[in-house]
């Protein structure tokens, strides 16, 4: 089985590194050499070795989130693997920052949900008896949100 994932794991590294590569060869009309850029602040710009780094990255991403997925005991197939890592290098760039952002929305969200769990229970503990359908409007004004 550790053979297998390890095999899998390295056609994924191959496959983002050639995506990438196509990626630069379609978007700049052929492979771009590194080079520094001299404006202030000085910027390394990688060319074409960033373009494979970056599918390489993507594909590893796309990887673990679709093995990490799968029901457990199962594999991913092989075709299955060639498709997602090669388009994953194609996208590179684009699909980090998808997934950067998707799990920026879901910190976000659960960032969200214990704000509102930490209100319900300050006016669940603050409140007196006395002010029991004050809480109660709170509370149901919180869950409205």
């Amino acid at each position: 089985m550790a053979d297998i994932v390890m095999s899998d794991i390295l056609w994924v590294l191959l496959l983002g590194l050639l995506g990438g590569l196509v990626h630069d060869v379609v978007n700049n009309n052929g492979f771009t050499k590194w080079n520094i850029d001299k404006s202030v602040p000085a910027v390394l710009k990688l060319g074409s070795i960033g373009s494979m780094i970056l599918g390489i990255a993507a594909a590893l991403v796309t990887y673990a989130s679709t093995v990490g997925s799968a029901a457990a005991g199962t594999s991913v197939p092989f075709t299955q693997l060639i498709v997602i890592a090669f388009t994953s290098g194609i996208g590179g760039g684009a699909i980090l920052n998808a997934y950067v952002s998707k799990q920026t929305a879901n910190v976000n969200q659960a960032t969200t949900k214990v704000k509102m769990a930490t209100a319900k229970l300050a006016a669940h503990h603050f409140c007196t008896s006395k002010d029991a359908e004050a809480a109660s409007k709170f509370i149901a004004a919180l869950e409205s949100v």
